[in-house]
């Protein structure tokens, strides 16, 4: 057996050893070329590594074996492999043959100015809010980015990212524009699915209530605008200061327990 392995950031061949041991594979470093090249591909690494390569492994058809090794590990966790001895034992099944590859569903993204370019995904797709935060988040460093580095980066965008308009087309053909009410809807999505994520941290249940409540008030708004202007802004503006209250002094006893 022939394996290709692919390292993220933050791996080294070192991480590859517990796998090499007692191995009769010949192992390969980085994608290979085709699909004759290799008869399966190791992952060190997390999300952004696997989608750094998804492409090419798509088109590459081979079986796949993450090791979760990167700041955020959720394609992995999502397959129950939570930690190199997970994985380990997996490929161990598999090449003694009591394990066979299986299929899984991936999401594919095509832009409407351009359909020949399509984008796979096999985790998460974000747009506006979320993507923004995560783009943010991806410029921490490693450590910050892999513990709550996505909530930091996502507080300042939370007050100054703009409304943007949005067409939502019904089957009949109606198209309508929504701006600032979708927006705060959209907000209170992500805070919820932020505090699903981080669930069993000392702070999750504050970031879900927080989330839970903007969506509330994006649909009384959405419903009863404008009247209801005069007061759920208020109070939208007291749940943000709150949170951000919440954010930072979480932050600053992550900061201090590292220090």
């Amino acid at each position: 057996m022939r394996a290709a392995v692919i390292f993220g950031l933050g791996t080294s061949p070192s991480d590859l050893k517990p796998f090499q041991a007692s191995s009769p594979a010949e192992w390969l470093q980085g994608l290979p070329a085709s699909s004759s090249d290799a008869n399966a591909v190791l992952i060190l690494g997390g999300d952004g590594t696997i989608h750094r390569h998804l492409s090419a492994l798509v088109r590459l058809q081979l079986p796949v074996l993450i090791v979760p090794a990167g700041s955020g590990n959720d394609f992995a966790r999502a397959l129950n492999l939570r930690s190199t001895q997970d994985s380990l034992r997996v490929w161990r099944d598999f090449e003694s043959g009591k394990i066979q590859a299986r299929a899984i569903d991936l999401g594919v993204i095509v832009p409407s100015a351009a359909p020949e370019r399509t984008h796979y995904f096999c985790g998460v797709a974000g747009c506006g809010l979320d993507s923004a935060a995560a783009r943010r988040a991806n410029q921490m460093p490693r450590w910050l980015r892999g513990h709550g580095g996505y909530a930091l980066a996502l507080l300042p965008l939370l007050i100054k990212l703009p409304a943007y308009s949005m067409r939502l087309t019904q089957s009949d053909g109606k198209d309508h524009n929504e701006e600032e009410k979708l927006t705060l809807l959209a907000a209170g999505i992500a805070r919820f699915l932020l505090g699903l994520h981080l669930m069993g941290g000392g702070h999750s249940g504050w970031i879900m209530l927080s989330g839970l409540l903007t969506f509330l008030f994006g649909l009384v708004i959405l419903v009863h605008w404008p009247t209801s202007s005069l007061y759920v802004l208020g109070i939208v503006l007291g749940v943000d200061l709150i949170q951000a209250g919440v954010g930072w002094i979480h932050l600053g006893s992550l900061l201090k327990r590292h220090a």
